[in-house]
C-alpha cells in the first residue's frame, strides 16, 4: 500500500503556486482526526454518492466518534467546534485528491474518487500519519520549497528554524489568500512536526527546536482543560467556570 501511495501522488501536480489554495493542509489534519474523518465518510457513503461537510458533521457515526473516541461534546451540542473537526480533513483530501469536490454552488458537494486510499487511511493513525507525510513531503517538492526544509533539516537550530518559517510564511502570502502573519505560522508548526517525524529529524514545538514523537503529531492528547470536563460541556462553556 506504501508503493501505491507514492505512485498515485507521484502522478499528480500538488503546487500551490499553481492552485492557489492555502487548505492543502490545516491545523486539524492530524493523524487520528483524518482517519476517523475518513471512517465518518465511508460510513456515510458509497463511491458514488455526494455528500457536503454537514452530511458527515452531523451523521450518528461520527458523533459517536468525537464522544467515545475524542471525549469531546455531542456534536449538536458544539456545532462550531466541529466544523473545522471534519471541514479541514475534507478540504485536504479533496485537494490531493481522493476527494473530488464540486464548487458549482455551496455547500460544496464531494464524491470519493479513490476509495482503497481513503480506506486504508481510516484503518488506523499510523497509516493516516503515513499519507500526510508523504503528501506534504510532495506538496513542498512540487512547490519548490523543499529546498528551504531541507537547510533546516542540516542545520537543526533556532536561526535556521526562525529562517524556514520566515521563508514559509512569505510563500504562503504571495500564492495564496492567506495575508496574516499568524495563519501561516500555526499551519508551519504541526507541517514542520510531521515531516522533521518522517525524517527523524529535530523539530519544532513551543516555538524552538525540539524532538518530535509521534504523539506530537496527535490530535487526541490530554489537555488540562479537559480532565474533569464532561463530555456535554463545550469547551467555551467550561472556560467560564473555571
Amino acid at each position: 500500500m506504501k508503493n501505491k501511495i507514492e505512485a498515485y501522488l507521484k502522478n499528480i501536480d500538488l503546487d500551490i503556486r499553481k492552485t492557489g489554495d492555502a487548505r492543502f493542509f490545516d491545523q486539524k489534519v492530524q493523524p487520528d482526526v483524518l482517519s476517523a474523518v475518513c471512517e465518518c465518510i465511508l460510513n456515510y457513503v458509497n463511491i458514488s454518492k455526494e455528500f457536503t461537510n454537514r452530511d458527515i458533521k452531523e451523521c450518528e457515526f461520527s458523533n459517536e466518534i468525537v464522544t467515545e473516541i475524542f471525549n469531546k461534546p455531542n456534536i449538536s451540542l458544539a456545532d462550531s467546534e466541529f466544523n473545522k473537526f471534519f471541514g479541514q480533513p475534507i478540504k485536504m483530501l479533496a485537494y490531493c485528491g481522493l476527494l473530488y469536490e464540486n464548487k458549482d454552488k455551496k455547500p460544496y458537494k464531494y464524491t470519493i474518487v479513490n476509495k482503497e486510499l481513503i480506506e486504508y487511511i481510516s484503518l488506523r493513525d499510523r497509516n493516516a500519519y503515513y499519507f500526510i507525510s508523504v503528501y506534504l513531503e510532495k506538496v513542498l517538492k512540487d512547490s519548490a520549497i523543499w529546498n528551504y526544509f531541507d537547510n533546516f533539516f542540516k542545520i537543526q537550530d533556532k536561526n535556521s528554524l526562525y529562517e524556514l518559517r520566515d521563508k514559509y510564511v512569505v510563500f504562503i502570502k504571495k500564492y495564496t489568500n492567506i495575508k496574516k502573519d499568524k495563519e501561516p505560522i500555526r499551519i508551519f508548526n504541526p507541517l514542520l512536526r510531521t515531516i522533521a517525524f518522517k525524517l527523524k529529524k529535530l523539530g519544532t514545538n513551543d516555538g524552538g527546536v525540539s524532538e518530535v514523537n509521534f504523539n506530537d503529531l496527535l490530535y487526541n492528547q490530554p489537555n488540562w482543560r479537559d480532565l474533569k470536563k464532561d463530555k456535554s460541556i463545550t469547551k467555551k462553556n467550561l472556560i467560564k467556570t473555571l
